[in-house]
């Protein structure tokens, strides 16, 4: 990617986040995530912190975060290889090629610790909830978990979410496909718990997505 792919000639320090993603055309955007995360993530606009995002597709996302946090490394982790198109990492941009469910690779690769983890890969809850116990722990103290399209979950084709690439295999049974809804109401429960034991200091609950956010020190 050249410099002029990600600047356009324009100042985006000078643009919040809602404005970054509609430039950058990311359905972020059109569904309205964005303001949310800006009240979030405006005080480390100039941090030198390390952004996740499992789902890459067709990078308008991985763009927007490059755009609005000019020190920021991001990450991006998507099972379909087509997607190492978007990693540049002489522009801050890394792409992983892995299944949102394999700690080895995840652990391995991803940095030890992010700002923002955000999960917007498969929409499926089961494998949600294993990205968040994978990543979980990487979390800044303070930093926002966040898990995007949860109302996915009450699609009465889960398989419809996902576009894989040509060729490759996802391995979902029948039983993940059937239970979304209800996996989703438990998860909510165990994270309700864990900030009422401590382990998290927030959980919103929202109309299409949900945010966890770490306690601070």
């Amino acid at each position: 990617m050249t410099d002029e792919y990600y600047s356009r000639g324009t100042d985006w320090s000078q643009l919040d986040l809602e404005e970054i993603g509609r430039r950058s055309n990311t359905d972020k955007y059109r569904q309205g995530y964005l303001p949310h995360y800006e009240k979030h993530l405006k005080k480390h606009r100039q941090d030198a912190i390390n952004i996740v995002e499992l789902g890459v597709r067709s990078g308008q996302s991985l763009l927007m975060w490059q755009r609005y946090f000019p020190q920021a490394t991001v990450w991006g982790v998507d099972i379909d290889p087509a997607c190492m198109e978007f990693h540049d990492p002489e522009h801050r941009v890394h792409v992983l090629i892995a299944d949102q469910r394999d700690a080895h690779t995840l652990l391995h690769n991803l940095p030890t610790t992010a700002q923002l983890v955000l999960d917007d890969a498969s929409h499926l809850t089961q494998w949600s909830m294993k990205s968040f116990d994978i990543l979980w722990p990487s979390v800044d103290w303070g930093g926002l978990y966040v898990v995007e399209d949860i109302h996915c979950a009450a699609q009465k084709r889960p398989m419809d979410r996902i576009t894989p690439a040509a060729g490759s295999v996802l391995d979902v049974d029948e039983d993940e496909r059937c239970n979304d809804v209800s996996d989703l109401y438990s998860w909510m429960g165990q994270l309700g718990s864990m900030v009422w034991c401590g382990q998290a200091a927030r959980l919103e609950v929202f109309s299409m997505h949900m945010t966890i956010t770490k306690p601070t020190r």
